[in-house]
C-alpha cells in the first residue's frame, strides 16, 4: 500500500478487510496521509475486528461500511472527489477499475 500511496497520491483507495494484527494500518495511513481514500470494513461484518479497529483507532478511515457495501461506496465516493478535480477524473488510474466493476457487473447481469 505504501507503494501505491507514493505512485497515485489522492487517486489512491485503501480497504482494510476483516484480520488480526495491525500490519495494513502502516499502508493505510499512507494513503490517509496522500490524500487518498481509505475504507474500512465494519465491525459486524468481520470475522475478526482486527485490522479495521486499528486503523479506526487512528483515525485514518474516511469511512466505515458493511462488507458488501465497499465496492459501490469506493465508486461513489471517488467520482465525487474526482468530479471536483476535471485533471483527476480524466486519468486512466481512475477509468481502468471503474471499468472493470462495470465489465463485472454487467457479466452479473447488473
Amino acid at each position: 500500500m505504501q507503494s501505491v500511496a507514493a505512485t497515485f497520491r489522492s487517486l489512491a483507495i485503501g480497504v482494510i478487510l476483516s484480520g488480526m494484527g495491525d500490519d495494513g494500518s502502516t499502508g493505510m495511513a499512507a494513503i490517509h496521509k496522500a490524500g487518498g481514500l481509505t475504507i474500512g470494513q465494519d465491525e459486524a461484518t468481520c470475522a475478526v475486528y482486527g485490522m479495521p479497529r486499528v486503523c479506526a483507532e487512528l483515525g485514518i478511515l474516511d469511512c466505515v461500511v458493511p462488507l458488501a457495501q465497499i465496492p459501490s461506496k469506493s465508486c461513489k465516493l471517488r467520482v465525487i472527489a474526482c468530479t471536483h478535480d476535471r485533471t483527476r477524473f480524466m486519468h486512466s488510474a481512475f477509468f481502468l477499475p471503474v471499468q472493470h466493476l462495470s465489465h463485472s457487473a454487467q457479466q452479473r447481469g447488473c
